[in-house]
């Protein structure tokens, strides 16, 4: 488990998913930007535990110790009870709807989704398939991106979801025909680009001495 333990019981969690922008102002103090194309990948600063016991963490401390800044971990949200409403489904589908989309077609930035639930009871051509800020992966890939515009349900046979990030296609693989991973259930792939160092404390405990900061691994 190893960073999972620390993200499990993390105190707080930030989030970086900050494009790469230049911004110039001129003499006439008009405004100006650029954005860089780049893959925008999720970048997390987690603050641990304030305190650990040795007895229970030694074995996950001496993981994240021999792995350091090399090792590939896949993370997730969920197993952090005050923290995995951040990652929660907020759309009305059930489980059982959401595991029948597939991925009928692709562009740059969107997923066209087809298998939707039909029109009847509480299904509606307004229902919310996927709102805003929903995450969401296809079953294949090790991405995962954020819904960045509402859709709903419709009255044809598919829908578009519009993606916070352009498609990463450099694993090389077929997302047509893919389920989806929605909410709780969406993982990360990432490295750790800041470790801190622990101290042993008195009463056989230890205490990390800084935020742990761990970006996604882009293929």
């Amino acid at each position: 488990m190893s960073i999972q333990n620390i993200i499990n019981g993390a105190q707080q969690i930030e989030i970086d998913r900050r494009k790469v922008v230049s911004q110039t102002i001129s003499r006439s103090q008009r405004i100006k930007t650029a954005e860089r194309s780049t893959a925008q990948p999720w970048k997390f600063k987690v603050t641990p535990p304030a305190m650990l016991t040795w007895a229970s963490s030694r074995g996950f401390i001496e993981d994240i110790t021999y792995n350091d800044r090399t090792t590939e971990y896949e993370i997730s949200l969920n197993a952090n009870a005050k923290m995995n409403y951040i990652t929660a489904y907020q759309g009305r589908l059930t489980q059982a709807q959401l595991n029948s989309l597939t991925v009928s077609t692709t562009s740059t930035s969107t997923l066209t989704i087809t298998d939707l639930p039909a029109i009847a009871g509480s299904i509606t051509s307004s229902t919310v398939v996927f709102a805003r800020g929903d995450i969401i992966q296809p079953s294949n890939s090790r991405y995962p991106y954020t819904v960045a515009t509402t859709a709903t349900r419709g009255s044809s046979t598919t829908t578009s979801v519009t993606l916070n990030r352009p498609l990463i296609t450099s694993e090389n693989i077929n997302l047509v025909g893919q389920h989806l991973k929605v909410g709780n259930t969406c993982t990360w792939r990432v490295v750790v680009s800041t470790l801190p160092t622990y101290q042993l404390v008195p009463g056989q405990f230890v205490q990390y001495t800084g935020d742990f900061e761990l970006v996604e691994k882009i293929i």
